[in-house]
């Protein structure tokens, strides 16, 4: 065990660059199947754990609270690890019936998450009735074979098919069975680090009626603001802008509030400034109107004013 950080240490600052394309992908499995293994290993120290009542001993619920309490992990990963550990038990008694799991796992052949997908199966097999024992064996086979070419996510449908499978009419005596409905209660509720809540739960019918009754409103569209509308993009083309002069300073420019279009005159094109005020919506000497996206300014009638470099200062369209 003294060894392990300084093989940790190996590893991490290892020169992997040096490596070829092939190696690395064997790397990359190897690496994968060592993860695997480690988290078997923690695994057994955790169910190791519970068998000495641990968490009691600290004033912790159960075996995840305890592992949250030592690892930030999440309540989902707690209970992942925690129930792994209580269905394999301790290394005094160990459970017969989860012995080719436990074995491949530890042996880093399937994951984590494959690991409790078979655990949570053969545990709802069992539960069925009239399945002999020699069912659960080969149902438990076919999902180690199965978790070498699948992930969890896949894996855990082919278990809920084949408990459907030995078990078509779970469903309807479920619906019936009260008891059983609150015996599969589970959810959680989370603040993240961003401040965002997670929620997750398996509620019977009377409970989730509850909370969707409690979250309707919560969820509802928000009702349009009934103070003064803000000047918005609309509005700013449906209105003419304020200018400041013998109408007033922010006094509404009179005219028609919709966007009018230049005005042409005989050979007159659209890179020409119009020739007389009133300019249109959108032409100004003070700045960009909110139709166009340009500036025409009138020029100077004295010879040479209002040139930079031989070429007009003003006049020409100044693209924004």
């Amino acid at each position: 065990m003294a060894l392990f950080p300084r093989v940790m240490d190996v590893l991490t600052g290892a020169e992997w660059w040096r490596r070829s394309d092939g190696e690395l992908a064997d790397f990359v499995r190897l690496f994968a199947r060592g993860e695997s293994q480690c988290a078997a290993a923690g695994v057994a120290v955790l169910g190791e754990a519970q068998s000495r009542g641990l968490p009691a001993a600290v004033g912790a619920k159960d075996g995840a609270g305890w592992f949250r309490g030592l690892v930030p992990v999440t309540p989902r990963v707690a209970r992942a690890r925690a129930g792994l550990a209580e269905a394999f038990g301790p290394e005094a008694a160990r459970n017969p019936d989860l012995a080719p799991t436990r074995v491949a796992f530890a042996a880093g052949d399937i994951s984590v998450g494959h690991a409790g997908v078979i655990v949570r199966t053969v545990d709802a097999v069992e539960a069925i009735p009239d399945v002999d024992p020699q069912t659960r064996t080969e149902g438990q086979a076919l999902l180690l074979a199965t978790a070498g070419e699948v992930d969890p996510a896949q894996l855990g449908r082919a278990g809920l098919r084949l408990r459907h499978r030995l078990d078509p009419d779970a469903a309807a005596r479920l619906a019936k069975d009260e008891d059983g409905q609150q015996e599969r209660r589970d959810g959680y509720l989370v603040q993240e680090s961003t401040g965002m809540w997670v929620l997750r739960g398996v509620l019977p019918p009377v409970a989730g009626a509850m909370v969707k009754a409690a979250l309707d409103p919560l969820t509802a569209p928000c009702p349009p603001p009934t103070g003064p509308r803000t000047t918005g993009p609309v509005d700013a083309v449906r209105r003419r802008p304020a200018r400041s002069g013998r109408d007033g300073p922010g006094r509404p420019r009179p005219g028609p509030l919709r966007p009018a279009l230049p005005r042409r005159r005989p050979n007159q094109t659209d890179s020409s400034p119009p020739s007389s005020p009133p300019w249109p919506l959108g032409w100004s000497r003070k700045g960009p109107g909110p139709a166009w996206r340009g500036v025409w300014c009138r020029r100077s009638s004295r010879p040479g004013a209002g040139r930079v470099g031989g070429q007009p200062a003003h006049g020409g369209h100044v693209g924004v």
